[in-house]
């Protein structure tokens, strides 16, 4: 990939993330969101900084100082203070924020890969055989057992994870939703999921996790592979992820290359 596609492929890539972050709480009664062409903010209306997000930042820190603290007066002047995270990516402050950020007290947490694949042209691994039933969730229980997976990520687990994908629960199950979830079921039980958002001509991976208990045994790879799939049969041209230093040669192993990286930045309202 020549310097001008990857470019653009980058830029897709944090366009499809900015969306990706307002969709579900656009379709929660009680979450606010501020969606702009130079800043995001979504306020989910619970107190977690999972949900609590601001991102898509072209705000130069030396001419719009005011904005950017306005941004995080919204969720420390609010009655109840709520914590959120400042994400910042390789065409949206990446670096040039650092200071001004920290300086607003916020706390610099972790530091990831965009990582891309060209889905378009890409010969997908086979996926491992295992005993892993897979499903889209395509009923509001299915959207239960996706979040209850996702909040065991916390001990003990986040009930804030359950309480807001049950709230949009309707916008994920609408015909031609953006966003589909895959719970990976064993014994009938869910233990696995992967997240897909498509927009931009990317498809959007998040959220593959495994519980605990079922670990090492490759049902993240079952259930990615399965959103790529889905993803070719849909025309999309690229693929998405996240990934942290332990993850990215999980990801490279799939095909996906690092393309930039995100920070994420956080205050906690103690």
């Amino acid at each position: 990939m020549n310097a001008s596609a990857m470019s653009a492929s980058i830029k897709s890539m944090e366009a499809n993330l900015w969306d990706h972050l307002a969709f579900l709480a656009k379709g929660c009664k009680d979450a606010t969101v501020r969606d702009t062409p130079d800043l995001l903010l979504v306020d989910s209306g619970l107190k977690s900084d999972v949900f609590n997000k601001i991102g898509r930042c072209m705000l130069n820190p030396r001419f719009a100082a005011d904005r950017i603290q306005a941004a995080v007066d919204h969720f420390r002047k609010k009655t109840e203070p709520a914590p959120f995270t400042w994400l910042t990516g390789p065409l949206s402050g990446q670096g040039a924020l650092d200071a001004t950020l920290r300086e607003l007290g916020l706390t610099p947490k972790q530091q990831s890969w965009g990582m891309l694949l060209q889905l378009d042209t890409a010969q997908l691994p086979p996926s491992p055989t295992t005993d892993l039933e897979i499903k889209r969730a395509t009923s509001k229980a299915g959207v239960k057992d996706f979040a209850t997976v996702v909040a065991e990520l916390w001990t003990p687990p986040d009930e804030n994870v359950v309480k807001f994908y049950e709230s949009a629960a309707d916008a994920v199950l609408a015909t031609g939703a953006q966003m589909k979830l895959y719970v990976g079921y064993k014994g009938g039980k869910p233990v696995a999921t992967t997240e897909a958002f498509y927009a931009h001509g990317v498809v959007g991976l998040s959220n593959i996790i495994t519980t605990s208990a079922e670990q090492g045994k490759g049902y993240g790879i079952v259930l990615m592979i399965a959103a790529l799939k889905d993803a070719k049969k849909f025309n999309q041209r690229m693929a998405a992820v996240q990934a942290d230093e332990k993850s990215k040669a999980l990801y490279q192993r799939v095909g996906f290359k690092p393309a930039g990286q995100f920070a994420e930045y956080r205050w906690a309202a103690n």
